[in-house]
């Protein structure tokens, strides 16, 4: 709370003096305001981060302690003149600023988390010693561990701090984790990467009362001026930058004072946790969480704060049932326990592996416009596909009731239906990459995204409802339920099998074909849902569940092909408008 409050103020105040466009103010104020940042740098980087990392003397140390006061304001003095004197040469004050946060976070982080690393495997390690002195003796107690362990090797340190500094270099779960905290404070528009919940939205809406009473406080020319120090800059000047310097500015110097504060009182704080927090607090005074993304980023911050908890208490308690089961099975359970964690590791490799397959994205940051647009079409191709097979195997599991192939249907389908609908909700991204390209294009890509997302939810309209009837051990279709719906899996086949035909050799002279196999298809349709309403009636002690399953299979197959049709007209539409502009491309070359 701490942390996101001054990352708040600190931020605020800040911007309302440089502003968005910050290049005359910092001509101004800029070496004075670097200089407070470089202090708290500084004096956080000597007193905590070497002093924690195990450089440096002990006196030296109890000398900045005793004359702290003086310590701050010579730094201060050096550091503004320095900086004036850089900004004088023309060299970017703000860089080195920012340089200087980075390397007095690293001190934070080699004193904090490399401990944590570390730590563990080296009192193992002692452990072990300890337990060799005493002639291997594995039942005796570690009392000897109980006091002020000796420094560890230098070596040692520094062999970790480049395990540590490779992994953060091509771990993904490390960039993922900047990726996240990165795109919470962003101030471009994101594909919010988390859903609104009750609270968030709760959050939001006291806010918004909160800033209406705030408003009605002050007079309308105050307003306007605070306003004015707040506009953003457009999307040219801002580049692709997540944030501008000044905030970059203000995240380091923050949280580096913070942290040293909460170090001298020896409070328990975690340096990821108190950064996070700051570049939160900058973010939402820097009003890059707007109404339409603030409930999404406020959820993210509840579920990057709660999975620490979470962390700390699963951590807990797996330390001790593994610490039990030592003690209980000894080298057994070590064994086991070895084996279980090389299996959970290679599984989570694999897994990523797998993740990062599927998980390409559909347009990267060198395609062309028109790159953009056959990629997508090609994605249609395969989804169509997927389509096809899935409702296929759903209906043949039905029919033989077999429930595991159901559930593998249900969960394609919902991969699909996830992976599509993501898709049209990220249209406005695309969207704006596809500049170069005229409104009919796009707007027929438009058209494309929506019908094969509800394609795809119609196949998931099947297949669950089907899963849900067997899974609850409901009796299973009659014999002429069967007929009929093999009737229909025949025609449908029939459809995909002409759609994917259209889409590999992008020829859409056969649309009326398919308009007609769709007529055909939707008038078999009607006439079985006639024969089995007859059917109700003349046996009124069959199935009411089944006979409900089979007509929602019946209007799901309906709607599914009808959107498959549209799909199909506007992917003929929308790849003629890609080559009408490309031929005028080449005639104006």
């Amino acid at each position: 709370v701490l942390s996101f409050i001054v990352g708040s103020v600190v931020m605020y105040f800040s911007r309302l003096l440089f502003t968005f466009r910050y290049a005359q103010q910092m001509k101004r104020y800029g070496a004075l305001w670097c200089g407070v940042a470089i202090v708290g740098i500084f004096y956080f980087a000597l007193f905590n981060g070497l002093k924690q990392s195990g450089f440096g003397s002990e006196e030296f140390f109890n000398f900045v302690h005793e004359n702290i006061y003086l310590v701050l304001l010579v730094i201060w003095a050096a550091a503004s003149l320095v900086l004036f004197v850089l900004q004088m040469l023309k060299v970017s004050i703000l860089k080195v600023t920012i340089l200087s946060g980075t390397f007095a976070l690293a001190l934070a982080f080699a004193g904090n988390d490399l401990v944590n690393f570390i730590g563990v495997p080296l009192a193992g390690f002692d452990a072990y010693n300890v337990s060799l002195a005493n002639g291997g003796n594995a039942d005796m107690l570690m009392e000897a561990l109980d006091g002020t362990p000796e420094a560890a090797s230098r070596w040692l340190i520094i062999l970790a701090g480049l395990i540590m500094a490779v992994t953060l270099f091509f771990s993904k779960d490390a960039m993922r984790v900047s990726q996240t905290e990165l795109t919470l404070a962003s101030q471009h528009e994101e594909d919010e990467r988390f859903n609104s919940t009750p609270f968030s939205r709760a959050v939001v809406r006291l806010a918004i009362k909160l800033n209406n009473f705030y408003k009605s406080l002050l007079p309308n020319s105050t307003l306007d001026s605070i306003n004015r120090r707040f506009i953003p800059l457009s999307k040219e000047e801002r580049g692709s930058s997540n944030y501008d310097r000044i905030r970059a500015v203000v995240n380091l110097a923050s949280a580096s004072i913070l942290i040293c504060i909460g170090t001298s009182f020896k409070l328990p704080l975690s340096t990821t946790y108190v950064v996070f927090m700051v570049a939160m607090g900058s973010s939402l005074a820097d009003r890059a969480w707007g109404r339409d993304s603030a409930v999404y980023r406020i959820t993210g911050v509840m579920v990057v704060i709660m999975g620490w908890f979470v962390t700390a208490i699963v951590a807990f308690t797996a330390a001790f049932i593994i610490a039990t089961l030592l003690m209980w099975g000894k080298w057994i359970t070590l064994v086991v326990l070895v084996i279980a964690c090389a299996y959970a590791l290679l599984g989570r490799i694999v897994k990523d592996k797998d993740k990062e397959d599927e998980a390409a994205p559909l347009v990267s940051n060198d395609d062309k416009p028109e790159d953009v647009l056959i990629r997508c079409t090609q994605s249609a191709i395969t989804t169509m596909e997927n389509v096809s097979k899935v409702y296929n195997h759903m209906l043949v599991s039905l029919f033989t009731e077999n429930r595991k192939a159901l559930n593998e249907s249900v969960m394609e389908a919902r991969k699909m239906y996830n992976t599509e609908n993501e898709r049209k909700y990220s249209l406005i991204p695309v969207l704006r990459r596809l500049e170069e390209q005229k409104i009919e294009t796009a707007h027929y890509y438009v058209q494309v995204v929506d019908y094969l997302c509800e394609v795809t939810k119609a196949l998931l309209h099947c297949t669950k409802p089907a899963y849900d009837h067997i899974n609850n051990n409901h009796r299973g279709l009659t014999g002429e339920q069967i007929k009929d719906l093999k009737l229909i899996n025949d025609k449908v086949d029939e459809i995909f099998a002409k759609i994917d035909e259209m889409l590999r050799e992008r020829n859409f002279s056969q649309l009326d074909v398919v308009m007609t196999m769709r007529d055909d298809l939707f008038d078999t349709i009607a006439i079985i849902i006639k024969s089995q309403i007859r059917r109700v009636q003349e046996n009124p002690e069959g199935s009411t569940r089944a006979s409900a399953l089979f007509l929602t299979l019946l209007t799901e197959t309906k709607i599914m092909i009808l959107q498959a049709r549209n799909f199909i007209k506007s992917e003929g539409y929308f790849l003629s408008a890609i080559n009408e502009e490309e031929e005028q491309q080449e005639f104006k070359n």
